[in-house]
């Protein structure tokens, strides 16, 4: 799989989930202090006889807001630009801000989230 896109920052290795159930499942979510962009998630249907819908939210730390709904035909892979900066609480106290799939039906999909951690921009002087 080839992946490009513009973006500022350092790219983190890609983060693959399978979604084995319908329920809500975790696909993204950071691991270390700082900003991170979600710069690509491609959603895979790995079913070669049926379709499958899939749904996106994005955890702001105390409720899903849905941003992506579609229909996966059978054997193929979207591409969903999402402009979302997703980050840690300072303290550490909060919950993780984090991205969620959820799948019409469980062993269907496959998501993989591309992200770049935020470079902090150096004084121009």
């Amino acid at each position: 799989m080839t992946v490009s896109f513009d973006q500022r920052g350092i790219l983190q290795p890609p983060v693959t989930t399978a979604l084995s159930t319908t329920n809500a499942t975790d696909v993204f979510t950071p691991t270390g202090k700082g900003v991170y962009k979600i710069a690509l998630i491609k959603v895979a249907n790995v079913d070669t006889g049926n379709t499958c819908r899939v749904d996106l939210h994005w955890y702001d730390g105390s409720s899903n807001k849905q941003f992506y709904e579609g229909q996966i035909g059978a054997g193929a892979t979207v591409d969903i630009e999402a402009p979302i900066r997703l980050g840690l609480a300072s303290e550490g106290n909060e919950p993780a801000q984090k991205i969620v799939a959820q799948a019409e039906n469980a062993n269907y999909l496959v998501v993989t989230v591309f992200a770049v951690l935020d470079a902090p921009q150096a004084n121009a002087n």
